[in-house]
């Protein structure tokens, strides 16, 4: 072997620890991002959720809500989720279409 070969494997010997080490740093690190951000969003849309469809039948075996009471929270928990379903954001972007033009207010569609 070649003395600028052995050099190299040498090289490579030395360091291949330390990069099995970053790679380590690197998928633990991708795992903890990823757990922390999943409990950040599940713990945000779980403030904004506030009375669950179940909470409301609990509510009202219970007696803390007659019969209307129950039908009336059902229904406008049931409309503002339509009303979620509805906006604009969610609605699918077609990809034939062309963005509108700034300057004059157009689509770019004939």
């Amino acid at each position: 072997m070649s003395k600028n070969a052995q050099s190299s494997s040498q090289v490579f010997a030395e360091i291949w620890p330390y990069l099995l080490v970053m790679a380590i740093f690197v998928i633990v690190g991708g795992v903890a991002i990823m757990l922390i951000r999943r409990m950040i969003t599940q713990k945000s849309s779980a403030q904004n959720v506030g009375f669950t469809l179940e909470d409301l039948r609990t509510m009202r075996a219970s007696g803390e809500l007659s019969e209307e009471e129950f039908q009336k929270a059902r229904e406008q928990m049931i409309g503002r989720m339509r009303k979620v379903e509805e906006t604009p954001s969610s609605q699918p972007i077609k990809p034939d279409s062309k963005p509108n033009n700034p300057q004059t207010g157009t689509s770019g569609e004939t």
